[in-house]
C-alpha cells in the first residue's frame, strides 16, 4: 500500500482527468468569453438608455423644439441629436454610425428618432353625471395631433435623414392612451372645483437604435449576435406653446380696415366688413357651412386647426398666411351665434386679415389680435356705429397685435 502511494495516480486516472480538462477548458472558456460579449451588450443598452434620457430631458426644456417652425432645422431637432452626442460623450460610437452611416452596408448603424405627440382635451366631461361617468366632452375641444396625421409629419424627425430605421412607437395608440389619461385627470380637478385650469398631456419621445459590436469579436461568438441590436425610448411630457396654436375666429378683417390703425387699444373699428353682397365677413372652415356651425367656430377656434380646408386645394388643410378661406354668407343674427359673441366681449381673439376676395372666398395675408368691444347682427335700422347708420350690422373691436407673426405658421401649435 505504501508504494502505490509514493508512485502518486495511476497512469490511467491521469488520462482521464486530461481528457477532462481538455473538454471542459473550452466550454469554460467559452462561457467566459461570452460573459463578457454579454455584459459588454448590458453595458451598451445601459448607456443608451442613459443618452436617450439626457437628450429628452435637453428636448422639453423651454426652447430646446420650436413648433412654431414646420422644418426639421428651424424646428431644432438637430439640437436634440447634438445634445444626445454630448451626454454620450465618446462612450458608444454614436458619431461614427450617425455622420458616417456606418461606413458600407454591413457595418453597424444608428439611428435617433425624436417624436411630438399633442394633447390638449380641455373641458373632460359634460352632463349631470360628468364627474362619475368621466364620459367625453365634445371632442370639438379636442386638440391631438400626432405625426401619422396628414399635414403633421414634421411632428416626427429621423436621424440620419437618409436612415431606413422606422419608429416602433404606434403614436395613434398613445395619443388614444394619453387623451384618456388626460381626460380622466381633468376629471378628477373638476371635482375638486379646479374649473378652467384644464391639464394638458403633450409628449416628446426620444428613440436611440444602436448597433453594438462584439468587444473582442472571436469567431466562435457566433451564437451571440455581431453587431447586437440595442433600444432605447424614452417619453417625457411638454408644455405645447399655446400662443402659437392656429386657434382663429371666423370673422375677416379686411386689410384697408387695418391700415392705419394705431397700437395698442386704439379707437375702436368695425372688424366685420367682409367682401359685400351676403359676403358680411363671416368665415367657415368647412365646405358645408351652416348657422349651427358658425356658432361653434365662435366657442371653439380649434376648429381652425381640427376641421380647415382651402376651397382652392382640397390637400390643403393647414390654415396659414396665403391661404384661402370660405365666406359664410348672411348675418346669422341666431340666439346661438349672440350668445357666443357675448362670450367673446372684452376678451382678446385672433382673426385672419385679407385683401381679395373672389368665388365666395377670402385670401388671408396676416393674423391680427384684437378685442372685441360691441356688435349688433340686425340687417334693419336698428343698428348703428358711432353715430352712423349701419343696415347690415357691426361688430366694433380693439386692436392689440396688428400682426401676430407667430400665428398659424404651418398648422400652429
Amino acid at each position: 500500500m505504501k508504494r502505490v502511494f509514493e508512485q502518486g495516480q495511476p497512469k490511467k486516472e491521469r488520462a482521464q482527468s486530461m481528457v477532462e480538462m481538455a473538454l471542459i477548458v473550452p466550454i469554460l472558456a467559452l462561457m467566459l468569453l461570452g460573459l463578457f460579449e454579454v455584459g459588454y451588450a448590458i453595458w451598451g443598452a445601459l448607456t443608451l438608455a442613459s443618452v436617450d434620457r439626457e437628450a429628452t430631458r435637453f428636448a422639453i426644456k423651454p426652447g430646446a423644439l420650436d413648433f412654431q417652425e414646420i422644418t426639421p432645422n428651424e424646428i431644432g431637432y438637430n439640437n436634440v441629436i447634438t445634445h444626445a452626442l454630448v451626454a454620450n460623450a465618446g462612450q458608444l460610437r454614436l458619431n461614427d454610425y450617425l455622420f458616417n452611416g456606418g461606413g458600407t452596408p454591413d457595418d453597424p448603424r444608428a439611428a435617433i428618432i425624436v417624436t411630438h405627440i399633442v394633447v390638449d382635451t380641455e373641458a373632460p366631461c359634460k352632463g349631470a353625471n360628468c364627474y362619475d361617468t368621466c364620459s367625453p366632452d365634445d371632442p370639438m375641444d379636442d386638440l391631438i395631433l400626432e405625426p401619422n396625421m396628414p399635414n403633421y409629419g414634421y411632428l416626427r424627425y429621423t436621424y440620419p435623414p437618409t436612415s431606413a430605421v422606422q419608429s416602433r412607437l404606434d403614436t395613434s395608440a398613445l395619443a388614444a392612451k394619453l387623451k384618456q389619461d388626460n381626460d380622466q385627470f381633468n376629471c378628477q380637478l373638476a371635482r375638486k372645483g379646479v374649473v378652467g385650469n384644464w391639464s394638458k398631456n403633450s409628449v416628446v419621445v426620444v428613440e436611440m437604435f444602436y448597433e453594438q459590436p462584439q468587444l473582442l469579436g472571436v469567431p466562435l461568438m457566433s451564437w451571440i449576435l455581431n453587431p447586437f441590436p440595442l433600444y432605447s425610448q424614452t417619453t417625457m411630457r411638454i408644455d405645447s406653446q399655446d400662443l402659437a396654436r392656429c386657434e382663429v375666429y371666423p370673422i375677416a378683417l379686411r386689410n384697408t380696415t387695418l391700415q392705419g390703425w394705431v397700437e395698442q387699444g386704439s379707437d375702436e373699428r368695425d372688424i366685420w366688413n367682409g367682401g359685400g353682397g351676403g359676403a358680411r365677413g363671416w368665415l367657415t372652415w368647412t365646405q358645408t357651412p351652416t348657422a349651427d356651425y358658425l356658432a361653434k367656430e365662435l366657442k371653439n377656434p380649434r376648429l381652425a386647426t381640427n376641421d380647415y380646408e382651402d376651397p382652392t386645394d382640397a390637400s390643403d388643410t393647414m390654415l396659414n398666411t396665403g391661404d384661402w378661406i370660405s365666406s359664410l354668407a348672411g348675418n346669422n343674427n341666431t340666439s346661438s351665434v349672440r350668445a357666443q359673441l357675448d362670450i367673446l366681449k372684452n376678451q382678446p381673439i385672433m382673426v385672419p386679415v385679407w385683401d381679395l376676395y373672389q368665388g365666395d372666398s377670402y385670401r388671408v395675408t396676416q393674423f391680427a389680435l384684437v378685442e372685441i368691444t360691441d356688435y349688433c347682427l340686425d340687417s334693419g335700422n336698428t343698428c348703428s356705429y358711432a353715430g352712423h347708420p349701419s343696415f347690415n350690422g357691426y361688430i366694433t373691436a380693439r386692436l392689440i397685435d396688428k400682426n401676430v407673426d407667430y400665428a398659424c405658421p404651418g398648422n400652429g401649435f
